[in-house]
Parts: structure tokens; sequence; C-alpha cells
């Protein structure tokens, strides 16, 4: 890509002033080399770097056309008649995807497959589709104020008269709505201590309004694309209502049926349900937040008792200790996470949750402040989030296995249920509530509150899905650099940093000005004395700066610290990132994870009474196939019929998938991570996608036969709104 000896005597100058004898050298002298004022020496990092930048952009264009050119459709390559247009019908289908390739194909994908040329092609196509998302939302500001601009105030300016009888020109923004503009999280603040923002009110009504024209539009919209589907409107009988229930609570119990949960705890951990729970949080601290108001002083009437039952259990019935809000938060902190207060300003802004977390409670909350206003879609709302509860049950399966306790969900499986618990309350308040109505408006009242009540349940189901679009899925997918996550902190404290370095500077920028460009600000800070790249032990910024005897300590937190010392780290790498650039087929993975978990599971207690049976049909400890130091030989006795241990193909029926790596035990905790020599793959998902391959071996000959691999996925059954809105939450 580079020639050194091209270099040696285009770029004398710079190979003489830093002794570069090899592109490592290179390398090296850089970061020194850009720091120096040399026109000559700035010049040939130039040219080098429009060299390698060029040279980059022909290797990429070459692998793109490998991808596509190597690509099994339409028959593979040896099909010179496949046409563009198939390949981008193909490319287009939102079915094809990373997910469905992984159903199909359980088998072993050694590089250079066809298989392999469709996982390739599908993973880049979703790279690419997720940076044009994080392209396209980076001017989500920019369109905002476009779109809003009609919102804005005027400017004008204004003398603020002093106590010293003089007064100071100041500007200030009229004309504009006070809580135009303002956040989920700030609204979430607001409505939890509405009593002392009741000027918030019509603003929950917008809120309220917003949300269900959207579910409207749901509404509309499947109307037109697809008629059929099982949550569509229809018009409202009782007979053709309960219908419609059932049929929405057996696609739930068949998809709950037809649930693999060691296909799905193939790429899942602890860690990733925990970090799913706190996304949860202001939902489930939440619980029942839209029947808050459902009761005032006054006669009552037999619907509103109803969901006052529901109500009433969502709180405890009186008992702090049966509370949902209080069990949810239990279970967070048996896991570690402790919340702020709900209704302080501290848990509205914390940093840990997602802005788009807040959306669903927002909405709860605000159109629970007009309770008489909005009780149709009230009751539309109570009928999902009740009568849709055995949604929950595949994953009370998954988190048991993970080892998560699921007494939480298993509670509201049981206290919801459709025979006489709230999705039953549910439904009958429905009925009753339109029976009333037809006897005091007719038909029309019923046909015009009925589609009230289903915009109430779509909007439950949807409201997940505004504001936000895949922010969170993408950034969990595509996790921010070291530079980007540090660009958060700097943001974060720029509202007072940039008030308090006063002159200080670095090199001819001003701190307080850098806080208004992150990436430049890390530029000078990489450049100066107080950063040594690649070693935060010597970096004056975390040695002196930041410490007791520094003028920043305690202007971050140990989380923030921890981002300024991966940074550091991270320049020293040059950019690079930790993770191997390695394929792995699940063989190689698997060989991979048991060398590298070898020295570690020599020493465990257990490996040395359990045994396995090793080629030649000697039966050896555990501990004694490890010590041997022949990995492959480990691999053969774990599959062997005999060892007991694994049946190739079935995980569910293998004792070392379905007992020992369970979440609660010993060996399920230890490979419940991911290890980033391994392509920052699970431990857990390692094996089990050894196991439903077949148990292959790295270098065996023979391919595995398809009888010994995984069959085919059951179909889970039609997707509802929840699967394609997402709600992901309890109630």
């Amino acid at each position: 890509m580079l020639d050194i000896e091209n270099i040696k005597s285009e770029h004398a100058a710079l190979v003489k002033r830093f002794n570069i004898c090899c592109l490592l050298d290179l390398r090296q002298c850089w970061r020194d080399a850009s720091r120096l004022d040399d026109d000559a020496i700035a010049a040939s990092l130039a040219a080098i770097g429009k060299m390698y930048r060029d040279a980059m952009v022909k290797d990429l264009l070459d692998y793109l056309r490998e991808c596509v050119v190597d690509h099994p459709f339409d028959g593979g390559p040896k099909n010179d008649k496949r046409t563009a247009l198939a390949f981008r019908e193909l490319l287009s289908d939102d079915r094809y995807t990373v997910s469905k390739l992984d159903t199909e194909h359980v088998e072993d994908v050694p590089l250079g497959s066809a298989v392999y040329g469709e996982y390739r092609m599908v993973e880049l196509r979703e790279s690419m589709m997720d940076g044009a998302y994080l392209q396209h939302a980076s001017t989500n500001g920019d369109n905002g104020m476009v779109q809003q601009w009609k919102h804005l105030g005027f400017v004008v300016k204004r003398e603020l008269p002093l106590a010293n009888g003089r007064s100071v020109a100041v500007h200030v923004e009229t004309e504009r709505d006070k809580f135009d503009g303002r956040s989920y999280r700030d609204s979430f603040y607001y409505l939890l201590n509405i009593q002392e923002h009741q000027d918030f009110m019509p603003q929950a009504i917008r809120i309220a309004d917003e949300v269900l024209a959207y579910a409207k539009s749901v509404i509309d919209t499947t109307a037109v694309e697809n008629p059929l589907h099982p949550e569509s409107f229809v018009p409202y009988n009782q007979a053709t209502f309960r219908a419609k229930l059932e049929e929405i609570y057996e696609i739930h119990r068949s998809r709950a049926q037809n649930y693999d949960i060691y296909y799905a705890a193939r790429n899942r951990n602890l860690a990733d349900l925990v970090r799913g729970m706190m996304d949860n949080a202001p939902f489930n601290q939440c619980d029942g937040a839209w029947l808050r108001n459902i009761s005032a002083a006054g006669p009552g009437d037999d619907v509103r008792a109803l969901l006052f039952e529901i109500w009433s259990d969502e709180i405890g019935n009186g008992n702090p200790l049966l509370h949902h809000g209080n069990l949810y938060t239990s279970l967070l902190a048996s896991h570690g996470v402790h919340m702020h207060a709900l209704n302080t300003r501290a848990y509205a802004d914390d940093p840990k949750i997602h802005e788009s977390s807040y959306i669903s409670p927002v909405f709860q909350l605000a159109i629970s402040q007009h309770t008489n206003q909005f009780f149709p879609e009230l009751l539309g709302m109570t009928l999902y989030l009740e009568w849709e509860v055995l949604s929950l049950a595949r994953g009370i399966k998954l988190n048991d296995y993970l080892g998560l306790d699921t007494h939480f969900w298993q509670m509201h499986v049981g206290i919801d249920n459709a025979t006489n618990g709230h999705g039953a309350k549910a439904r009958d308040a429905v009925i009753t509530y339109l029976d009333r109505i037809r006897n005091e408006g007719g038909n029309a009242a019923v046909d015009e509150h009925w589609a009230r009540i289903w915009r109430g349940f779509v909007a439950f189901e949807s409201v997940d899905s505004m504001g936000f679009g895949d922010d969170v899925a993408v950034s969990r997918r595509r996790p921010a650099n070291p530079d980007e996550r540090l660009a958060e902190v700097m943001t974060r404290k720029a509202n007072y940093g940039a008030l308090n370095h006063f002159q200080h500077r670095l090199g001819q920028h001003r701190i307080n000005d850098l806080f208004d460009e992150p990436g430049l600000f890390q530029r000078m800070l990489a450049s100066s004395k107080w950063i040594v790249p690649g070693d935060p032990e010597q970096s004056m910024f975390l040695k002196h700066l930041t410490t007791f005897e520094g003028p920043m300590y305690q202007i971050f937190d140990a989380a923030d610290l921890a981002v300024w010392r991966s940074w550091i780290e991270w320049l020293g790498r040059d950019g690079d990132t930790p993770r191997v650039k390695r394929y792995f087929d699940k063989a190689q993975a698997m060989e991979a994870l048991l060398i590298e978990m070898k020295s570690v599971a020599e020493g465990v207690g257990a490996h040395s009474r359990f045994k396995a049976q090793a080629p030649g049909g000697k039966r050896n400890t555990i501990a004694e196939l490890f010590a041997a130091d022949d990995i492959k030989c480990l691999m053969k006795a774990l599959r062997a019929p005999d060892s007991g241990w694994v049946v190739p193909g079935n995980a569910e029926a293998s004792p070392l998938v379905a007992d020992m790596l369970r979440g609660t035990n010993g060996m399920g905790k230890a490979l419940d991570r991911r290890f980033p020599t391994i392509n920052n793959r699970i431990g857990r998902q390692i094996i089990i996608e050894w196991v439903r391959a077949g148990c292959p071996i790295p270098g065996e000959v023979q391919q595995v036969p398809k009888e010994q691999m995984a069959p085919p996925l059951k179909p889970l059954g039609p997707d509802l709104f929840m699967h394609t809105h997402g709600l992901g939450a309890v109630h």
C-alpha cells in the first residue's frame, strides 16, 4: 500500500529528520512530525496521507466489488446472466437479514463459502444502512429548526435594572410558549411534579393528542398495506371484538410455545438484560400511571370500578411490598442498579437512560391528567396492556435461563390473566362501556367511541417508535469510539466548563471556546503537554489536573475518568479498535474459546470430578483433557455420545447447554461475557452455535451430517404491532 523506498526518495527531509527506516518508524513518528511548524515536513505528511487514502479507497472498492461478484444470488458468479436489478431487489428485502441467515444455516460456515458470501454482504449492507442512519440523524437539529421555526419567538433587547441603579442590556426571546421544545426528560419531570407545574397541563393535552394522532396514522397505514393484520381496525360488535381478542391471545400463545430460548440466548447475556431493565425503568417504575386518576370524589360506575381494581393492584393494594414500582426498583437494586428518586430532576436527567425511554411514561402521565377527556382512549390502553400480557412468556423463559429473577414478570402473567384477571376486566370494561354508549347514543356513538378505544390500544403499542427511530438499537450495535464518548462528556460539562477556564489556552484557542467544538478540543489536548498518547499513568491530565492536588478535582466522576483513560489509551493505538479483525467459523470459535479458558478451567474443582470419553475410549476428567494441550481432542470428547455432555444439533437435550450454561451456574457465569479476541462473541453463544452446528472440529475433512445439525426453527407466527413498533415493557 505504501512503499518505503519511494518514501525515502520522495521525502528525504522527513526520513532524515526522524531516521525512518521502515513503515513502522513512519507510523511511530507521525504524531510528533505533525506537531512541527515545518512546511517541508507538513507537505511530506500531506502527500503520504493522500497516497494512503487513495490506496485505501482502491482497496475498499476492490473489496466491495468482490462482495457483490462473489455473492451467490441467482446461481452465483458462474451465471453470467445475473442482473444488478435482481441483486438490488434481494438487498432491498428487509427480511433478508443476519437473523434470517442464522435460522437457515445452522451449519458451520467456512471462510470463502457461498453462505459466508451471503453473511458478508448482508452485514456490509446493515453497516452501511446504520452509517446512513447516523449521518441522517446528525442533521436532526438543523431539520428540526427548519420545521419548527414557526414556533420560535422573537429576540428583543431589554434593559435589566441592577441594584446600584444602573442597568444592563440583555436579549430575551419573547412570544414563545414556555414549554415548546422541551425534551421528554423535562416533560417527565414536570408531570411527576405537576402540583408545582400546573401551567404544564395544556402541554399534557398536546402530548396526548400528538401520540394519538400518530396511532391513527399507524391504523390508517395498516388498513391500506395489510388489512388482514391481526390488530387492524374492524367495526365493533361484541362477537367480532371477542374473536379479535382471542386471535391476538392465540398468536401470543403460539409465539411463546415456538420460542427457542437457546437460539435467542446465542447473542445475549445477563449484562444485556440488565441494560434492558434500565431502559424500561421509567416505564415500569411508573407502573399503572395511565390509570392514576381513574377515580375521583363523587359517584362512580361499574366501568371505572373495573379500572380502579386494576390500578389498585398496580400500586399493591396499599401494601408497599407489593407495589409494582417498588418490586421493579428492588429488582434493579439486586443487580447493582440504584436509581435516583423517581420524581427528581436527577432521575429525569440520568445519562444512563436514553431519552426515548421516557416517551411512553410521558404519554401515560400526560393522558392521565385528563382522564375524563380521554376516557375511551384510556380504556383501549388498558385493554392492550392487560390483554397482551402473554407476550412476556418468551422473555420469562430467556431471563430465567440467563439468570435473571423473573418474579416481576411472572407476577404480571398471573395477575393479568384473561380468565378473571386484569385482561378479563379490561375486556369487560370495554364491552360494558360500549353497551352503555349504545343505550345513550345509538350505533353511531358506539362507532365513534370504539374508534377512540382502538386508537388508545394502538397508541400504547406504537408510542415508543415516535421521535427517536432506531437511535438506541443502532447505538448498541455500533458502540461509540472513545473519542465520541469523550465528546459526550465534554458536551455535558460545557455549561459550566465554558465559563471557568478564564484566559487559559490550548495553542491559539481559548479553552472556554473549545467546548463548542469537542473534536477540535480533543485534537488540541492530544498534542498538548497534558496528554501522553497511550499512557494514562504519565498523562498530567490524570496524574495532576484531576487529582486532589489539581484544579479539576472531583469535576469528573469515576465513569467520566474511565472515559478519559480509555481515550488516552486509544490515542496510543492511533485510533485502532481492540477487536481482532479475523473471521472465526463455529469450529474455530469453539477451539479459541477453550484455549482462552484453559488456564482457568484446569483449576476448577468440578472439572476434576466430571469426565468425558476421549478418542480411543478412555474416560478422562475434564481437567486432564484441558491439561493435555490437545484442544481438538477435548472437543471430540465433549461431543462423544458416551460422554453425555452434548447431543450434536440439539441444544435443549445437551446437559452442557441446558444445565451447565444456565446463568445461575458457575460455568454459565464464567461464560456470560464477551471475548474481544473472538470477535466479541459471548462465551455461551459460541458453545450454543457449536452444538447447533453439529459440533464440528477444526480441520476435519468430513462434514457434519445434516441430521446431526439443529432442525429449522419453528415460525413464531404473525407479528403484532408491538413486534414492529416495539414496547418491551410490562405494566
